[in-house]
This record gives C-alpha cells, structure tokens and sequence, in this order.
C-alpha cells in the first residue's frame, strides 16, 4: 500500500512538471510577426509618396529612376506581382515590392539593413528581391537584350 501512495505520488509529480514544462514552451515561442514590422508608418512608402509629391530629384536619387520610368515599370509588372491577401496576413503590393527591390539594386545594401526602412522582415526579403528581378527580366530582356541571330552566345542567368 506504501508503495502504491510513492507510486501516484511520484506520478502526479511527474505530471504536474510535464504541464509545466508545455506551458513554458507554448509561452516562449516566437511571434509570428514583430509587432514594430506591423507599424506602416515605419516604412518607407510615407517617405516615397512624400518625394513624389514634394521632390521629383530626392525620388530619383533613392530610386536611381525617375516618376514617369517608375511608373512605366509598374505598370509592367503589377500583373504578375500582384499576390491575393489570405486569412493569415495581407499580402506586400507590386508597388512595395518594386521599390525594395529597386532600394536593394540601388543600395547594394543586406536584406537586414533594408528590412528598417521597408518594414519587410529578412526571410520575406530572400522572396520578394529574387521574384521581383525575375519578373522584370522576363518582361524587359525580350525588348532590352537582343542577342544578334549569326551569334551563338548564350546567356545564362542566375536568378
């Protein structure tokens, strides 16, 4: 009978620390989104609509092209940026992707040192950049890579 009472003790005890060991667990786990990447106002599109609208040359110095040729190029990849918001989160316009793709191209900057100024985290830089220069490839090098028919160069790309 002693033996049985050590036993149930023993195994409420290892109980009782199991379900406290899970509760630390689910308590420390990592968020799904920091909560200062959610703030729209630290981004850079307040600072990209304000050039446009107060100063067409700061615009082309942050990226390296002016209105008119942003604007061309948006319009040619917004169909095939454009992604569908889901339950978990909003989906990144064409626009915002154009943008810290052309910030990345003109910067040479780390996808973590852009990540403050776009409000885009890191691991959704490693999508955004590499999709956005592949798009862009795909639609310009048609009209801006001509290679001549006699030549038997090839280009390869690594996108």
């Amino acid at each position: 009978m002693k033996d049985n009472k050590i036993n149930a003790t023993l195994l409420v005890g290892m109980m009782g620390y199991i379900i406290i060991r899970r509760r630390r667990r689910t308590r420390n786990r990592a968020k799904w989104v920091k909560t200062w990447l959610l703030r729209k106002e630290l981004h850079h599109m307040p600072l990209v609509r304000q050039l446009q609208e107060d100063d067409p040359d700061d615009f082309k110095n942050y990226l390296r092209m002016d209105e008119a040729t942003f604007k061309y190029l948006l319009d040619l990849v917004k169909n095939k940026l454009t992604k569908k918001d889901t339950v978990m989160r909003r989906a990144i316009p064409p626009e915002e992707r154009l943008i810290a793709t052309l910030r990345y191209l003109a910067s040479g900057r780390y996808y973590n040192c852009l990540r403050f100024s776009a409000g885009i985290a890191e691991q959704t830089f490693g999508y955004i950049i590499p999709e956005t220069c592949r798009v862009l490839y795909e639609i310009l090098a048609p009209e801006y890579l001509k290679v001549k028919k006699g030549n038997k160069l090839k280009m390869i790309i690594y996108l």
